[in-house]
């Protein structure tokens, strides 16, 4: 069963060579609502603060808000590339991320390549990729382009690559970050039925 709890957490992010830049320092801080403080020779960016809430099995949820308001930095503490500050988060089942296109992709390797390298780095097992991987290919729509390097291809055929290896499997929690924001519409609703399929 799928559970996510969060209990009063706050994140925020060190940079490093932030006080020698005083006028980007200014534009930074009126852009971003003045989330950024400094003690002594760290200065940090406040991500989140003070969150405390609770996803249940089965339920959407989706994230709003101007940029520089934390989405990703939410979506990426979820997944766990970042590790709250202070508080508490919870997290029961499997995840799937989707938090950028280039995830994974190593540009001089061919698409069939990156669907293993991919698969492996998200931790699937070769003879599941190996057991896929036509599956995978056919979905894409990527047919002769998919033993091309990726560094040929467009932001659109990234996702067509990345979407097809991780829809490949279920899991319990789909984290998802503006992933569609390139593509053709085509893809875009062949995509939306497997999300569909991944919900309900």
């Amino acid at each position: 069963m799928a559970h996510i709890k969060l209990e009063n957490v706050d994140l925020s992010i060190p940079i490093f060579d932030y006080n020698s830049q005083s006028l980007r320092r200014e534009l930074i801080k009126s852009s971003i609502g003045g989330n950024i403080e400094t003690t002594g020779a760290i200065s940090r960016v406040h991500v989140l603060r003070n969150v405390s809430l609770e996803i249940k099995n089965g339920e959407t949820v989706g994230i709003v808000g101007h940029n520089g308001a934390g989405k990703s930095s939410f979506l990426r503490l979820l997944s766990g590339i970042y590790i709250p500050t202070s508080g508490h988060c919870s997290i029961e089942g499997d995840i799937l991320s989707i938090i950028s296109l280039a995830d994974g992709l190593e540009p001089s390797l061919s698409g069939r390549e990156n669907i293993y390298r991919v698969g492996l780095m998200r931790g699937y097992d070769l003879g599941f990729l190996r057991e896929h991987e036509e599956h995978i290919v056919a979905f894409s729509e990527l047919n002769d382009f998919i033993d091309l390097p990726v560094r040929t291809y467009s932001s659109g055929m990234h996702l067509r690559l990345i979407f097809s290896v991780i829809a490949s499997v279920n899991m319990d929690i789909l984290l998802l970050d503006e992933f569609f924001a390139a593509g053709d519409a085509a893809f875009w609703s062949k995509a939306k039925e497997r999300i569909v399929e991944f919900i309900v």
